[in-house]
């Protein structure tokens, strides 16, 4: 078995950059949301603010494809 050492001074970034990533997803979520919810009323701009909200969606996605692939180069 091999042991790994991290001081903790170290992760301090990589724990910041977590949370200001999670805080993005989030807002980006949220923004998918209200664009879909537009999209259901208002029948004209619906294809519009579906791909609006597809456009959040998938920058998700390439956030968190991103960070999954940062993890596994470590």
């Amino acid at each position: 078995m091999t042991k790994l050492t991290v001081d903790l001074e170290d992760l301090k970034p990589l724990i910041k950059q977590a949370q200001d990533t999670k805080g993005n997803i989030e807002q980006l979520y949220n923004q998918s949301k209200i664009y879909l919810s537009i999209a259901r009323s208002d029948s004209n701009m619906a294809e519009t603010y579906y791909r609006n909200s597809k456009t959040q969606l998938d920058t998700i996605v390439n956030v968190l494809q991103t960070t999954y692939n940062a993890l596994m180069g470590l």
